[in-house]
């Protein structure tokens, strides 16, 4: 059971126990003055709290979808990466490499998990075009 779905039950079943409370107060005339208010106040703040938890139970389903539709995408980029008949490295603008496929690997002489998280320094140092190139491309105008 998720912390959510017991939250949901707690909140039903404190709602039911107010309204048992709100009919017994109904038969209590001498407290009346202060616990009608105080009952009223926490039914308010029940509701709330109702609205809220439905509010995030909604957030939790789009956030699912969103993680589904992510693994899809996530999944179809993978195959991409193996099918395409040329070599592509992605790398952060430092230049260490996330991800390569298949035929980078085999284009640099290394097994494709070698590539991630290295520098693609380390595979083109022999390679100074490459760099000038790539400095070219991060000038600036």
């Amino acid at each position: 059971m998720t912390q959510l779905h017991t939250l949901t039950v707690r909140t039903t079943a404190a709602l039911g126990r107010l309204a048992d409370l709100q009919r017994r107060a109904e038969h209590v005339t001498s407290a009346t003055p202060v616990i009608k208010p105080a009952l009223k106040e926490l039914a308010s703040a029940l509701e709330e709290l109702q609205v809220a938890n439905e509010h995030l139970q909604a957030q939790i389903e789009e956030l699912a979808a969103s993680r589904v539709r992510a693994d899809e995408v996530s999944r179809r980029f993978e195959e991409f990466l193996q099918v395409v008949p040329i070599a592509c490295i992605w790398s952060d603008p430092q230049g260490v490499i996330l991800e390569a496929n298949d035929m980078s690997a085999a284009l640099l002489n290394v097994t494709r998990p070698r590539l991630a998280g290295k520098p693609l320094m380390l595979f083109l140092s022999d390679r100074p075009r490459f760099f000038d190139a790539l400095a070219a491309l991060s000038a600036p105008g």
